[in-house]
């Protein structure tokens, strides 16, 4: 069972990178490059990333962006194996649709020198589209640095726990999202996941192809 890639505790906690490789470099002239429908970088996305990472430790702000962002389309994202941007930019505008499973329950722990991240995840589904390939043409909106798109989301709930050690000693915090109960009237044949078994656990992406 793939474990979660934490590298540090800014990740964990929810913060962004702003520079997630196959971004548009800056102009000649120190401002940035304008992204309206092209991503302008030659660089291709790093293929040792992961295909389907967790966002589990992504904090709530962040996963609750990107289930807005695939409400208007199919999203295109700054990843660069560790870090997810959300940006305001679709591939296309016809969204997603949910292919139920039967209930899936995984014990996930991952351990550093720092810091522990365990706990259970429950998933009965994903949101997905039949779109399976994407290039720089494709993209409209501001997208600048996108190097990859959402395939597909698995959805259900949650709760892990999170363990770091400071100067002053061990400090834990918990992470949820949804209804670990709530996920038990889930049905491989449904339409739609329960309405507190929606949250986001982990994103298939696909790179974007440059031309």
């Amino acid at each position: 069972m793939p474990l979660l890639r934490f590298a540090s505790l800014s990740l964990l906690t929810g913060t962004v990178a702003c520079g997630a490789a196959g971004a548009i470099p800056a102009s000649d002239d120190g401002e940035e490059a304008v992204a309206t429908g092209a991503v302008r970088s030659t660089d291709a996305p790093d293929p040792s990333c992961p295909s389907k990472p967790w966002v589990l430790h992504l904090g709530a702000e962040v996963r609750s962006d990107i289930e807005q962002a695939m409400k208007k389309g199919v999203t295109a994202v700054a990843f660069d194996c560790e870090n997810v941007r959300v940006l305001e930019c679709q591939v296309d505008d016809k969204g997603y649709r949910f292919v139920g499973h039967a209930k899936r329950e995984e014990v996930v722990r991952e351990a550093s020198k720092d810091q522990t991240f365990e706990g259970k995840v429950v998933t009965v589904g994903e949101m997905v589209t039949d779109r399976t390939q994407a290039s720089a043409t494709d993209l409209k909106g501001a997208c600048q640095g996108a190097t990859h798109f959402i395939r597909a989301a698995t959805v259900g709930a949650f709760a892990m726990e999170l363990h770091v050690n400071t100067p002053s000693g061990e400090k834990a915090s918990a992470v949820k999202d949804g209804d670990l109960a709530a996920c038990d009237a889930a049905t491989a044949d449904a339409t739609s996941p329960p309405a507190q078994c929606r949250a986001l656990a982990r994103l298939e992406l696909v790179p974007i192809a440059r031309e």
